[in-house]
């Protein structure tokens, strides 16, 4: 009987090895994750190495990119797809901004221990040296979770609009623009530009004149050696498009973006 438990409670491990990392499986059961690793390797579990990638004390939400079903969910997926870096071969997902409160803010809300680690960077468009934060995930049910959502090493690949809940949208676009996104003033006019796919711009595109009376977005393609990437301007629905994107005053967009936006706003 007692054998029977122990088999039983090994496959029971064995099958949470495809979705948790040693350490969560250790703390269901109460044992050591070395334990849990030698029952994984017993059983000649494919898992058990990506198990040990995953075996790190850092604190993480590993599962937080599984479902997309949070504003801030989408907000994040839509950020990384504009400006941050996956790495398949080692399992590891980078993302980076002039930005720090921008870091600080993504590590709080998957709950990570991993280090911020701050640069100085030359700028010779602006003849300027600035700061620039970033912070490394190296996880790799973590990144693979990204991967299903659609996000690619390279942003020239195909990275088409995700298959996400409509409420989300807003969100998601916010993400993409803020990462990657810029606007400019001239006297009491406002002008957006963004640099996405193809896919992802006819998506915003379509959806956009659908729903939310704006016009036909300026687009082009921005280099030949990146076939799949292209730059957005928009001018006359520029403030509309981004009522859209910023539409809930309650939830903690780029400040930098957000408030440009909405002294603009009050001015006008």
């Amino acid at each position: 009987m007692i054998k029977e438990i122990r088999l039983k409670q090994e496959q029971d491990i064995i099958e949470l090895s495809k979705t948790k990392s040693q350490k969560d499986i250790a703390e269901i059961y109460g044992r050591s994750q070395s334990g849990i690793g030698l029952i994984l390797k017993r059983n000649n579990n494919p898992k058990e190495r990506n198990c040990r990638l995953n075996m790190s004390k850092t604190n993480l939400d590993i599962d937080f990119f599984k479902e997309i079903n949070t504003n801030e969910k989408a907000y994040w997926l839509g950020y990384i797809c504009g400006d941050g870096c996956i790495n398949k071969n080692n399992n590891k997902m980078t993302l980076t901004s002039k930005d720090e409160e921008i870091i600080i803010k993504f590590k709080t809300d998957i709950k990570s221990g991993h280090k911020i680690s701050n640069t100085s960077y030359f700028d010779k468009r602006t003849n300027k040296t600035y700061l620039r934060s970033s912070i490394q995930i190296g996880n790799e049910l973590f990144v693979n979770n990204l991967i299903n959502l659609g996000v690619t090493n390279k942003k020239s690949n195909v990275l088409g609009f995700p298959d996400i809940d409509e409420k989300y949208y807003s969100y998601f676009i916010a993400g993409l623009f803020d990462s990657d996104g810029s606007l400019s003033f001239n006297k009491n006019k406002i002008r957006i530009s963004q640099i996405l796919t193809l896919e992802i711009l006819m998506f915003i595109q379509e959806y956009l004149l659908k729903y939310h009376d704006i016009s036909k977005i300026n687009m082009f393609k921005v280099t030949k050696n990146k076939p799949n990437i292209w730059k957005l301007y928009l001018y006359k629905d520029a403030l509309k498009f981004l009522d859209f994107i910023y539409q809930d005053k309650y939830f903690n967009y780029m400040q930098r973006k957000y408030i440009k936006y909405y002294e603009f706003k009050e001015k006008n």
